[in-house]
């Protein structure tokens, strides 16, 4: 199981073009802009974590949310990837950073976002399934390998 959750939430419906994104005070990922998330607690499940960090984090509730895959990295770490749709804006401020809209040109082609979100982010919105999205990085966090696949899931397997 992976320690982390993240969610990318659009504004209004899934034909928005614009993702709620946080500006990270802290690290990892200081002074970049990143979905909302975090860790999982002892005895949560997955879901509930990420609701949980989307209520702390941005005081809403989402209209929709969707199980979209796996971000890994180095094949030791990870997180689960949501997206989901919210018809406010954020009611609280983010002691985790400032919260904007953006829009998916804007995350796919700026310097100021995670190094490693402009691979996955439109996959999330657009492939059918869930994937993996494997990162390979150097000792200085440099990005010298991305794969993706397919994450099948079986419901009921015999």
């Amino acid at each position: 199981m992976y320690p982390y959750t993240i969610c990318f939430l659009k504004r209004g419906d899934w034909s928005s073009n614009e993702v709620l994104m946080l500006h990270r005070k802290y690290p990892p990922n200081q002074g970049k802009w990143n979905g909302v998330g975090g860790k999982l607690e002892s005895g949560e499940t997955i879901e509930a974590s990420i609701l949980r960090e989307i209520k702390e984090e941005t005081g809403l509730i989402p209209d929709e949310i969707r199980f979209k895959g796996i971000v890994s990295w180095n094949g030791a770490g990870g997180m689960y990837v949501f997206i989901g749709t919210v018809s406010t804006d954020p009611t609280i401020a983010c002691k985790e950073g400032k919260l904007e809209w953006k829009s998916l040109d804007w995350i796919v082609t700026s310097t100021e976002v995670v190094s490693n979100i402009p691979y996955f982010i439109h996959d999330l919105f657009t492939y059918p399934f869930p994937l993996e999205h494997a990162f390979q990085y150097d000792e200085e966090g440099n990005i010298v390998e991305y794969t993706k696949k397919p994450i099948y899931m079986l419901s009921n397997p015999t």
